[in-house]
């Protein structure tokens, strides 16, 4: 059996977006350094434990992972908020996105080809890699969303979401219900 244990810097079992190590448990004990991508760096794992996930993580790693341990908990998967996008992720708990209209299950690198998506929301799912694969398949132009929770209730101060983001162009930033909504859209370098 194979236990994964997400870690921050100091050692402390943390969420997918603050993760900097990955500890594989299988009769051995293996360190595997998240710090410049995470998703492409995830294995074959029985179990994942992780603490505080974002509902969007939740429900994106829950395709991969058939236990999912948050803190002392088994997960469950999130119900899907209904978004206005071609592409969604992190907001369906049946599969990873849902594409126009198609549910589809995917993990890393996204089955889309380059600049063919005009618009896309994010739902509480951070993570380099999958932001690197969103800005990939975004058409220039085209617009993303990123909706997660802020600090107060319990999700991330928007300091810590900046980082993911950098390769779009920030064209607003609000505040509703709890939820900073970041609005990117993808333009020429």
């Amino acid at each position: 059996m194979k236990v994964g244990i997400l870690e921050d810097l100091k050692g402390n079992t943390t969420a997918l977006w603050n993760a900097e190590h990955l500890i594989v448990l299988n009769g051995k004990r293996e360190e595997i350094n998240l710090a410049y991508g995470k998703i492409s760096n995830f294995i074959d794992l029985d179990i994942l434990i992780g603490n505080k996930f974002l509902d969007g993580e939740k429900n994106f790693l829950g395709q991969i992972y058939d236990i999912i341990i948050d803190d002392s908990h088994i997960i469950e998967k999130i119900e899907d908020k209904k978004f206005k996008a071609e592409m969604t992720l992190g907001n369906v708990a049946i599969s990873s996105a849902k594409i126009f209209d198609d549910f589809v299950t995917f993990f890393f690198p996204f089955p889309i080809r380059d600049c063919s998506i005009k618009s896309s929301v994010v739902y509480e799912i951070l993570d380099y890699d999958i932001m690197r694969e969103i800005y990939r398949i975004t058409k220039l132009g085209g617009r993303t969303r990123v909706i997660i929770r802020d600090k107060l209730h319990d999700g991330l101060a928007i300091d810590n979401i900046m980082k993911f983001i950098i390769k779009f162009y920030v064209e607003k930033i609000s505040w509703k219900d709890g939820f900073w909504m970041i609005d990117l859209i993808k333009k020429k370098r």
